[in-house]
């Protein structure tokens, strides 16, 4: 166990990556999704220290912080193919969210 343990220390040493890499990875994720879904519920990741989710059918996509006011449980969320825009609606408003603008 201490030999794993230690060789996996020692990859992520020789291994590392920063936060603009771990960002783009998981833009690139959300960029390459479709969505047009209604939010289910929200959700708590407590292995990623605590970083809220939205999910909505059989998925999630992870929240900014200043966007939990704006999104509820039951908006309709629109994300076309190819953009970090996501577009909630309800029937008071219709508020575009862009991954981009919150880096």
């Amino acid at each position: 166990m201490i030999l794993l343990f230690s060789l996996l220390q020692w990859y992520f040493h020789l291994n590392p990556t920063t936060i603009e890499e771990d960002n783009r990875f998981a833009y690139d994720k959300i960029r390459n999704r479709e969505i047009k879904s209604t939010i289910k519920r929200k959700s708590l990741d407590f292995k990623n220290r605590r970083a809220l989710y939205i999910v909505y059918e059989q998925d999630s996509l992870p929240l900014v912080v200043n966007w939990e006011e704006k999104i509820s449980i039951g908006d309709s969320i629109i994300k076309p193919k190819g953009s970090l825009k996501l577009i909630i609606k309800n029937n008071f408003k219709i508020d575009t969210l862009d991954y981009e603008e919150n880096d």
